[in-house]
């Protein structure tokens, strides 16, 4: 998990969802970002970042989402190549969130687990 000097970020409450996106990828051949979703104190989920070329630095892009126990899952979709997250609330059903252009965005609840 990225580790930062912020003393104000909550502390993390499940594990990190990780996967390497799109976003930063010059062509099919480069590879594209590290992209780490995971659930922090306060019902709420951080979006991390780190580039592939040169060893960047972890980068803390977003925080969003409510009633968040922690995130399954993530994808970078075919879909306009929207970043995709589901999410354990702590109603214990699923929701979707996606990220495009404009930001985070909150999806449906699918139901319960």
């Amino acid at each position: 998990m990225p580790r930062h000097q912020c003393s104000t970020c909550p502390p993390a409450t499940s594990a990190p969802c990780l996967i390497e996106g799109q976003y930063g990828a010059a062509d099919e051949d480069t590879a594209g970002n590290y992209e780490l979703c995971v659930a922090v104190a306060g019902g709420q989920v951080e979006h991390w970042w780190r580039g592939n070329a040169g060893g960047s630095p972890w980068r803390r892009s977003a925080v969003f989402g409510h009633d968040v126990a922690s995130v399954t899952g993530m994808l970078q979709g075919s879909f306009g190549f929207n970043l995709e997250v589901v999410v354990l609330r702590t109603d214990r059903r699923l929701q979707h969130w996606w990220r495009d252009g404009a930001g985070w965005h909150e999806g449906p609840v699918i139901g319960p687990v």
